[in-house]
């Protein structure tokens, strides 16, 4: 029951983001939409983000292989997406692993905080989010 729980949350963000970046060329705004579907889908789906980051970050990860195998696709996905705009030269070169790994962990990280500390997020506040993330992480990673 668990295990089925945890593969339909994480399969319903890895499919809306495939269908959302699909309609995109860019990889820039590939990357913004991804930010926007997560942020938009830890919003909607606060409890699932706390039992996610429990079952991630506790110390009995009982449900690892499908945790890993769902996340190991949309990690894929992502850093297709950086591999593509090293080599359209809007982005540095740098690992695409590591770069994918950071792009994620400050979507999740900066969800994380609002939702296990109470703070709901409206959808401005996504808008917010998504513009602060993309300024931080682009700042350091768009070529000039």
């Amino acid at each position: 029951m668990i295990s089925s729980l945890i593969k339909f949350g994480l399969n319903d963000v890895l499919e809306k983001v495939k269908k959302e970046i699909n309609k995109l060329d860019d990889p820039i705004k590939k990357i913004e939409q991804i930010i926007t579907v997560q942020l938009n889908f830890y919003k909607n789906h606060g409890e699932f983000h706390k039992f996610l980051t429990r079952e991630v970050w506790g110390h009995k990860l009982k449900f690892k292989d499908e945790i890993k195998e769902i996340m190991d696709k949309y990690t894929e996905i992502i850093e297709d997406i950086i591999i593509e705009g090293i080599e359209q030269k809007k982005l540095k070169e740098m690992n695409p692993l590591n770069v994918t790994i950071s792009l994620f962990g400050m979507i999740y990280i900066t969800s994380a905080h609002r939702i296990m500390f109470g703070k709901d997020f409206s959808a401005d506040e996504v808008e917010e989010i998504k513009d602060d993330i993309m300024e931080i992480y682009f700042n350091g990673i768009i070529k000039e």
